[in-house]
């Protein structure tokens, strides 16, 4: 970990893990020494997603093709989105850019080792009361690890924010090697 890393960790310190970098809601990227690396073993699970690949393309294809051309006057608000994020010292300024820019759709990283503290983002998220929330669940390290332990957080991020919003994104950044997982 770098001397700024360090220094980042210690004036977040209770708020994230060690290895979560708060300014880009991101682990810190991973030393190249330290990522699995890709084996011989790998070489069917890689042929398994190239073959379905492969099989999908002329049906991906023709829908692409397919699509018609969308009307180029849609109002910004109608389909460009922003990420919010719920650390203390920025919540109202985050309010009051969401109000200067007008948009309707937000994004709240909920990490899933925070389960602790659902009750302070349900009350984040009813506070943008003229917006609709996507609660994007963050997974960690662990969570391609155990397995059970991910499910359980996921259920729990569920049933304490489904009153607050009723979408919900999981699975973000699978099969990164950031995380310690080099397989699909």
């Amino acid at each position: 970990m770098s001397e700024k890393q360090k220094q980042t960790a210690q004036h977040f310190s209770g708020e994230h893990p060690e290895w979560w970098d708060p300014y880009s809601c991101q682990p810190y990227k991973m030393r190249a020494e330290d990522k699995p690396r890709s084996s011989q073993g790998n070489l069917l699970e890689y042929a398994k997603v190239f073959g379905s690949a492969l099989m999908g393309l002329p049906a991906i294809s023709y829908k692409f093709l397919s699509l018609k051309k969308s009307p180029a006057n849609i109002p910004a608000k109608d389909f460009v989105g922003l990420s919010i994020n719920a650390d203390k010292p920025h919540r109202t300024a985050t309010h009051e850019m969401v109000e200067d820019i007008g948009v309707q759709e937000l994004l709240l990283r909920v990490p899933s080792w925070e389960t602790d503290k659902l009750d302070g983002y349900a009350q984040y998220v009813e506070s943008f009361k003229n917006q609709n929330v996507l609660i994007n669940i963050l997974q960690s390290r662990d969570s391609v690890k155990n397995v059970a332990e991910w499910q359980q957080q996921v259920r729990q991020i569920i049933a304490g924010l489904q009153d607050v919003s009723q979408t919900f994104w999981i699975g973000n950044a699978i099969n990164r090697t950031k995380w310690g997982c080099a397989h699909t």
